[in-house]
């Protein structure tokens, strides 16, 4: 097998199609998965094992750069096949060190009418959320308006919480994370057959020269103190 570099965004897109998505950053990764993986579905052919597994022993090396939702996803669905990765995250521990609750609406993902049932159904990944979403209010420079349905979606933990969908994954993990590393894909292409790049930013993809850059966006957060409906999403 060549030690050409082939490096993978392995992204479960929890909010946008929520399922696995490989984006290839580099062209022969295609032509490798073409016939294994079915487009946008998760599921995987009956020989899927026999291609990645001969005699007890793996065929595949796999690095996977990054211990967020998306490397442990992917580190997951690896053992669920029998490989087993090797997973870098540069932090300390699993989780961003900002606890925040991120919204998983139903209404702007159709066709998919609940997303956790869809990721458990397709892809072998039971999460628990935070809340079901029951309303939404938009507060706006002159005006309110709220919309409530009985399950707009969900609410979920992120960041360093036991109950955020980071460490959920991690629970089930049985490969273990190799903490405070700073692994350069480009090095470790050369050691593995697969590097799953799972950052989380764009270093590496504007390293190779595939980042284009459509639209600056600055988003700027801050924390809110009074009281609010536990299952209702306020956007200002």
């Amino acid at each position: 097998m060549s030690n050409q570099l082939r490096v993978a965004d392995f992204e479960l897109h929890f909010i946008q199609t929520l399922n696995y998505e490989f984006r290839t950053l580099s062209g022969s990764l295609n032509t490798r998965l073409s016939g294994i993986f079915q487009p946008l579905t998760g599921l995987y052919t009956s020989a899927v094992k026999d291609i990645f597994q001969m005699e007890g022993e793996f065929l595949l090396r796999v690095a996977i750069i990054g211990a967020g939702p998306s490397g442990l996803a992917c580190a997951l669905e690896l053992e669920r096949l029998g490989i087993k990765p090797v997973i870098f995250e540069r932090y300390h521990r699993i989780g961003l060190p900002v606890e925040r609750i991120d919204m998983l609406l139903h209404l702007a993902w159709r066709p998919v009418k609940d997303q956790l049932a869809y990721l458990a159904r397709h892809c072998h990944l039971s999460l628990m959320p935070a809340a079901p979403l029951h309303a939404i209010i938009m507060y706006g420079p002159n005006r309110r308006s709220v919309i409530r349905k009985r399950l707009l979606g969900y609410l979920i933990h992120r960041g360093r919480s036991p109950l955020s969908i980071e460490n959920q994954l991690a629970a089930r993990l049985s490969t273990p994370v190799n903490f405070q590393v700073l692994a350069d894909p480009l090095e470790m292409a050369g050691q593995f057959d697969y590097v799953v790049v799972a950052e989380g930013d764009s270093k590496t993809a504007r390293r190779l020269g595939l980042w284009q850059e459509l639209s600056p966006l600055i988003i700027r957060g801050a924390t809110i103190l009074g009281q609010f409906e536990p299952r209702t999403f306020h956007l200002y």
